[in-house]
């Protein structure tokens, strides 16, 4: 799945899919996952050995995790501006991961870690599981990740703003 979206950008052999809660004392949410530092890290009501064999929605939270994974291995640090985010208030209604499809002329770079997370994932939906709901923004989403689709290992795509807009 992650290799029909990053290609080659993402080098797959560092990549670990954890059961079990990043922070100490088990504080992560049950149903969250969190990818700080390039091993994604999911609660055990979320963990699935195979998230391939997965109904959509687990295909898409397993792909919006994977970006923070690509972000991680260009160089963007996922912990710290994670951290960021949540001081912001990114994080409380789901804030830092919204995005207006009606904006045109934007790219990649200027959306938050977690816009970024949910552009590529919706993309995933709409050209590899065809969902309808994200289908009808197949244009705007082509038009955002246009440098991402031709050159995914490109680390002028990372985000350059942290918080939600």
């Amino acid at each position: 799945m992650a290799r029909s979206v990053f290609q080659g950008a993402i080098d797959y052999t560092r990549v670990r899919v954890v059961c079990g809660s990043f922070l100490p004392f088990n504080l992560q949410d049950q149903n969250t996952a969190m990818t700080p530092r390039g091993s994604l890290y999911f609660m055990a009501p979320q963990y699935r050995d195979d998230f391939s064999r997965e109904n959509a929605s687990g295909k898409l939270f397993f792909i919006h995790e994977m970006v923070h994974v690509w972000q991680w291995q260009l160089g963007y640090n996922c912990l710290w501006h994670g951290l960021l985010l949540a001081l912001s208030g990114g994080y409380w209604r789901q804030r830092a991961y919204r995005y207006d499809s009606s904006v045109r002329g934007t790219t990649l770079a200027s959306y938050n870690m977690e816009q970024q997370a949910e552009l590529v994932s919706h993309y995933f939906g709409a050209t590899e599981l065809g969902l309808a709901s994200m289908t009808a923004r197949l244009p705007f989403l082509r038009e955002v990740l246009g440098g991402f689709l031709q050159s995914p290992g490109n680390p002028a795509l990372l985000p350059g703003r942290w918080l939600a807009r």
